[in-house]
């Protein structure tokens, strides 16, 4: 009995778990939208921690907007923290490619915080797909809960 009720209690964690950030990845397309200018573009190298050395790099994108006559400047990408991180200096590259300096956009800015805005309104569709494998995950644990106890009862 234990057993499935913790695979039951672990499966609806990873449900919730994935589903709130799901929802909060893509929070910021109901945000105000305003238009923002790229102040500049540019790329953080820092050492990856694991077993065969390498690099990580994350694109950083400063922007500057108005809300109610008071200027503000951002560098979030989307909600995700440290998402479009990669370690492929290339992709990197390309994605501020997209973003020269002095270009206008428009940006998503939190309603009732005007200092908190996101260049873009969506999460990378690899930090979506890693919220979703979560869901999937508490899915599975729940139907191997299922499978467990069914056999645990079977005559």
């Amino acid at each position: 009995m234990l057993p499935t009720t913790i695979l039951f209690l672990l499966g609806a964690t990873m449900i919730a778990a994935g589903a709130y950030g799901l929802w909060r990845a893509q929070s910021a397309r109901g945000w105000l939208q305003v238009e923002a200018r790229i102040v500049r573009a540019s790329i953080h190298e820092e050492p990856a921690v694991a077993r065969f050395p390498h690099f990580l790099y994350t694109p950083a994108i400063q922007f500057e907007y108005e809300v109610l006559g008071h200027r503000h400047e951002g560098d979030r990408l989307t909600i995700v923290p440290a998402d479009f991180r990669t370690a492929d200096v290339m992709q990197a590259k390309a994605f501020i490619a997209g973003y020269p300096q002095g270009m206008r956009t428009t940006v998503r800015v939190k309603p009732g915080a005007p200092s908190v805005a996101v260049l873009l309104a969506n999460a990378s569709a690899r930090a979506l797909s890693h919220y979703a494998a979560i869901a999937l995950s508490g899915c599975l644990l729940i139907i191997m809960g299922i499978v467990v106890n069914s056999l645990h009862h079977a005559p």
